[in-house]
């Protein structure tokens, strides 16, 4: 199915996301729809599925103009799987497969029904258990099994908004070949991303947006740099040196209980981390290999989860006052969508005051996001904001005191700009801060990055060794070879 774009506006009060926005996507194609962190792209994506309304312009599909688009995802014609996935997560796997599809039926037959899930995850090369409850899948098995169901709806127009961010190499070439094999049978796929080469390598065209603008058409393959300069008018560097070890005797010891090992473990590993205040560690795996648990269990115990303590000065415990946590799930775990950015800050600085001096209030919320170079206003929702926008909210209102900064996959679904101004925040931060702890299955960032690893594979610890410049390449291909033997 063919795509005209003509002339979209979308206008936010002061803000204009889409400004005359007029291209083509050919049917049959995989079309990338790339640009920085609030250029316009979710707002253009929201407009083609109806969930919002163009302020000018129009959408012809085949030829005709769509004047109702919601009818579009109603008749199942047009499907997205976001980055931050839309399901039910106290449901099963089969229960959420089967969720909306519009099946005419009283009762499913739970074996027959099983089977068919199965097979279909199997032809794409995915492997799910249908009676696995979603609250226990990572967002990367999240991803999977809804972009399986669109898959099994035969959704004509399908959108895929960071589809392969925070998932494994494995995980990512599953979902290029399900994509190529959706097109081969007649989809139209778009792919919002900031993955270059992964848009590059499997997309035919890619349009830019720049400040809510059309930015050009490009013809797949082509070079990156050319991409680069249509989408930043100028790319600041990051941090120019990866965190030194802290010139100081103040320790942080991190003990982990037995149930993190296995035979497999070599025995010098299951010894307590003893780390230099400051340091940032890196918590690498797969997606569902236990980081993610990792990083929660450090911030609060879990009935379902060994508690590791954190150990400062030898024998005092950090205490949760002292933890800051920044969750992947942006606005199910780390923001509220139905208060604004000036109620969040009103959250963090009066929750134990009576009166809350709203003028004074605006002002200081005001200075955190032009700090953090947050693209929006004190009354604006977190859902207004593109998804680098949320996150740098969240780090914007983390507290100023030294803290434990634990920060689950903190680069996903950024852009190269959006990552770098985030690396430069936690830098600035790790010079105070007691430890920075982050999870990432991205072994480029956690060798630009870190300064000690601990590798995680099928959710226990396999090993965990200091990031040098002597051992630091050998440990990262040791992690890589876990990987690719999975």
């Amino acid at each position: 199915m063919s795509i005209e774009f003509s002339g979209i506006t979308k206008i936010y009060g002061d803000v204009t996301a889409n400004d005359d926005i007029s291209f083509i996507i050919e049917s049959g194609t995989i079309h990338a729809l790339l640009g920085e962190n609030g250029a316009g792209k979710t707002t253009l994506i929201k407009i083609l599925t109806g969930q919002l309304e163009a302020d000018s312009g129009k959408i012809i599909i085949n030829g005709d103009e769509i004047k109702n688009n919601a009818f579009l995802t109603k008749r199942n014609r047009v499907g997205v799987l976001g980055q931050d996935p839309l399901d039910f997560k106290n449901f099963t796997v089969r229960e959420s497969f089967f969720a909306g599809l519009g099946k005419d039926k009283y009762w499913i037959n739970n074996k027959n029904t099983d089977a068919s899930i199965i097979n279909h995850a199997s032809n794409y090369g995915f492997v799910i258990n249908p009676e696995t409850k979603i609250s226990d899948l990572s967002i990367g098995k999240r991803q999977e099994l809804e972009f399986l169901r669109l898959l099994y709806n035969e959704t004509e127009i399908i959108v895929l908004d960071e589809p392969t961010s925070g998932l494994t190499d494995d995980q990512k070439m599953s979902i290029n070949l399900a994509t190529k094999e959706a097109v081969k049978n007649g989809a139209t796929v778009i792919i919002v991303s900031h993955k270059l080469m992964d848009v590059i390598e499997n997309c035919d065209r890619a349009t830019i947006l720049k400040s809510g603008k059309f930015a050009g058409t490009f013809d797949m393959p082509c070079d990156p740099n050319l991409l680069t300069k249509a989408m930043f008018q100028n790319l600041s560097r990051g941090p120019q040196v990866k965190s030194k070890l802290h010139l100081n005797n103040e320790n942080v010891r991190i003990d982990i209980p037995d149930y993190f090992f296995t035979k497999n473990t070599h025995k010098n590993y299951n010894e307590p981390i003893n780390l230099q205040k400051g340091s940032i560690v890196a918590i690498a795996g797969l997606q569902g290999s236990g980081t993610e648990e990792f990083i929660r269990s450090c911030f609060e115990e879990s009935n379902n989860y060994p508690k590791f303590k954190l150990i400062q000065k030898k024998t005092r415990e950090i205490q949760k006052f002292q933890k800051a946590y920044v969750p992947s799930d942006r606005i199910e775990k780390g923001l509220f969508k139905d208060v604004t950015i000036l109620e969040h800050f009103a959250i963090l600085y009066y929750k134990n005051k009576p009166f809350i001096n709203w003028k004074s209030l605006s002002k200081k919320a005001e200075k955190h996001l032009t700090k953090l170079k947050v693209k929006g206003n004190v009354n604006n929702y977190p859902t207004d904001l593109s998804g680098g926008n949320q996150q740098r909210l969240m780090l914007s209102m983390l507290p100023n005191q030294s803290s434990l900064l634990l920060l689950e996959d903190p680069t996903r679904g950024l852009d190269i700009q959006s990552a770098l101004d985030l690396w430069n925040i936690i830098m600035e931060r790790v010079q105070t801060d007691i430890l920075v702890v982050f999870n990432s299955s991205d072994t480029e960032e956690i060798e630009k990055y870190a300064d000690y690893i601990v590798c995680f594979y099928d959710g226990k610890i396999r090993c965990h060794h200091p990031q040098s410049s002597n051992d630091g390449k050998n440990f990262i291909n040791h992690i890589s070879g876990l990987i690719e033997s999975k």
